[in-house]
C-alpha cells in the first residue's frame, strides 16, 4: 500500500480497506515508521529504497495518495513490467488527485 506522507493520518483507515477485501497489507508507516526512518538517521533517499524493495515482495500495490515518494514507488513497480499489480485508488481518497493526476498518468503512459 502507498501513500504520501501528508495522508498518514489514514493509513490504518487503508490498512484496513485492504483487509477487508481479502488481503494482507504491508503498511510502510507501521513497517518503517517515519520519526525511526524518513525522518530519522536512515533519511529519505534510503527510506524510499527499502519501500521499493517492500514492494518487490508484495502481489499488489495499492495506491491511495500521489506524491515524489509515491510517484518514485510506481515507477519501480512500472520497471519490473508490473503494470497489472497496480490498484489506484487516488481519485476517491486523495484530496489533491486534481492538481496531482498529471504526474501519474505521464508516468503510466510511458510504461
Amino acid at each position: 500500500m502507498a501513500c504520501p506522507s501528508r495522508m498518514a493520518n489514514q493509513a490504518d483507515k487503508f490498512q484496513n480497506l485492504v483487509v477487508e477485501q481479502g488481503h494482507a497489507p504491508l503498511n510502510p508507516f507501521r513497517a518503517l515508521p517515519y520519526a525511526l526512518f524518513e525522518g530519522g538517521l536512515p533519511g529519505r533517499k534510503q527510506t524510499l529504497e527499502w519501500c521499493c524493495r517492500l514492494i518487490d515482495v508484495c502481489d499488489q500495490m495499492w495506491l491511495f495518495g500521489i506524491s515524489a515518494g509515491t510517484l518514485l514507488e510506481v515507477q519501480h513497480l512500472l520497471d519490473r513490467g508490473r503494470r497489472k499489480d497496480l490498484r489506484d485508488f487516488t481519485h476517491i481518497y486523495d484530496d489533491e488527485v486534481d492538481t496531482r493526476r498529471f504526474e501519474l498518468d505521464r508516468i503510466l503512459s510511458s510504461s
